[in-house]
């Protein structure tokens, strides 16, 4: 999905858990942060690709996404968690004012 959104011209930003996560995007300009907290105070729209809800409201609130990111900032989960814990995730989303 990263190195697609790359191909297209739009600006990517990524961050991954293990730097072999990275060589997806090494075709396409990007920037890499060091840091969740880094990578959502540099971007208006977060696209999460995790692996489970545990790991959503760990990077949510664990490694500090919505303390970093400003108000409007759109996060897209594009996970195939359990839809009821997506209600709740969004939920708090929206409580960040974030959609």
């Amino acid at each position: 999905m990263a190195e697609a959104i790359g191909e297209h011209g739009f600006e990517l930003h990524v961050w991954a858990r293990r730097s072999a996560s990275l060589a997806a995007v090494e075709r396409v300009p990007h920037t890499v942060h060091g840091s969740v907290a880094d990578l959502g105070a540099s971007a208006e729209l977060i696209g999460l690709c995790l692996r489970d809800d545990a790991d959503i409201w760990d990077i949510l609130d664990g490694q500090g996404l919505l303390a970093a990111i400003t108000p409007g900032t759109i996060i897209v989960n594009q996970g195939t968690g359990d839809p009821a814990e997506a209600v709740r995730i969004a939920e708090h989303v929206a409580r960040a004012g974030c959609g």
